[in-house]
Order: C-alpha cells, then structure tokens, then sequence
C-alpha cells in the first residue's frame, strides 16, 4: 500500500474514533485534500501506466525510467484501463488503433502534462474501437485526415487538441456523402477545448454519418476550405447530438 493511502486509511480510523459531529468536518477536509492532492503516475485504478519518449526504446518495460519509443508500441500493447504518457517531442508516426477499452476501464493516450507532444502523422481508430481517450496532442503533416474514426465507434474522448491542414482535420466515419457509411455509423464523441484549423475541405467532417449523441464544445475551428471550391465546412455532420459554445470563423479568401 502507497504511503500517501496508508496515511489517508490511518486518518480514517482516527476520525472514526471521535464525536459524530467532529466527523462530518473532518471527513470534508480529507476529502478536500484529496480533491486537490496530486495523484502520482505510478497508480492507476484499473489497469497500467506506461511512458513514451523520444528517446526510449520499445524493447524497454515502458517504465518512467524506461519509455517505449513509439505510440504504436503502445497502441498495440494497452489493455482496458490502462493510461499511456507521452512526453514531448515529435514523432513521425500514423498510428492504428484496433485495442478498445470498457465503460469502466477506459485506455487513455495522453501529453505528459506540461510537455507539447507533435504527432507528424494520422491516428485511426479502426471499425469498432471504442472507450478511448486521445488528449493533448498537435497532429499535423498528414495529406488525408488527421484523426479518423472509420465507424462502429463510441464513447471516444478527443480533447486539448491542435489539428492543422489535410483534406479533414477530424473524420467521423468513412465513406461518400448520402450514401451508408462503410464501417458503420459513430456515437456519444465528445470533441471539447481544441483547435481544428486550416482544412483544405471541412475541418470536422461527420459525414456521411450518423453520427449520434455527439458533443462539440469549446472548439475553434478556422481556415477549412481556403484552396477548395466546395465543401468548405469548418463543421459538417449528419445527425449530430449536441453542440456546445465555440469558435467557428467565417471562410475567407486569402
């Protein structure tokens, strides 16, 4: 048992011991300091924490002390609630993800915090992968799309990210316009507090859909459609949920 827990249970059993109106205050400020109280990388509730770095090696454990090199080692190891770091840099990758996590145990790929991480590439998460969280990353440098969820997906997490150029910055589902999607439709994606910007066609394209009981907040999204004579869009969708407040700039030409 972590030190930090032991001293918590400890607090617990002291609290336990005095008056009943002495414990309704104390137990508030346990848990006050455990709203605040920062939780250390090495525990996690459901599963395992891994690191990735520019400098690792993905023969290595995937330690702090020991990071793989490359998220696609990641991506293809991870099981249900596990959390993955990557710490800053750029890597050069178009990553697949195909390992879906539970309602309970989600898997969450995310920035170390306070380090940029560049991901020069795509991420794709194929037909069916879901309970999965993408945050903190800027994706750039892909011709296509940048983030694809080919169908069959739900309960995908994108958050704090920085999308920029391609066809579609973000793609929800494949196939043609008012035709049925190729891998079938998307729902309950939450897309919040992000940056899609500089799409030569839509920046976040739902369609052909459905895409159902989505969430859109807190997104600016500008430049889609700038070098193309249709289809510039900064938000196209086909039966989308809820959108909350953000940014959509109006197409301009340069």
């Amino acid at each position: 048992m972590g030190k930090r827990m032991f001293l918590v249970c400890l607090l617990m059993i002291v609290i336990l011991a005095i008056s009943s109106s002495v414990q309704i205050e104390a137990l508030r400020s346990v848990l006050r300091v455990l709203a605040v109280a920062p939780i250390g990388p090495k525990v996690s509730a459901f599963g395992s924490i891994y690191h990735i770095a520019p400098y690792g090696n993905d023969d290595n454990p995937g330690t702090a002390e020991a990071p793989w090199r490359t998220i696609q080692h990641a991506a293809d190891a991870v099981q249900p609630g596990d959390t993955v770091f990557v710490h800053g840099g750029t890597y050069g990758e178009e990553v697949t993800f195909t390992r879906s996590g539970t309602s309970y145990a989600p898997i969450s790929f995310t920035a170390a915090l306070g380090e940029a991480v560049t991901i020069q590439g795509n991420l794709t998460l194929v037909q069916g992968t879901s309970y999965v969280s993408l945050l903190g990353f800027t994706v750039q440098g892909f011709r296509y799309w940048g983030i694809t969820l080919q169908g069959d997906n739900h309960h995908i997490q994108l958050s704090q990210l920085n999308v920029t150029g391609g066809e579609a910055g973000i793609r929800l589902t494949e196939g043609y316009s008012g035709e049925d999607p190729s891998y079938g439709a998307v729902s309950d994606v939450v897309l919040e507090d992000s940056t899609v910007r500089d799409a030569i066609h839509t920046a976040v394209d739902c369609t052909p859909g459905p895409c159902d009981r989505m969430r859109f907040r807190r997104l600016e999204i500008y430049g889609s459609g700038l070098s193309a004579g249709f289809g510039g869009d900064g938000l196209g969708g086909a039966r989308t949920g809820y959108c909350g407040r953000g940014l959509l700039y109006p197409r301009q030409r340069r």
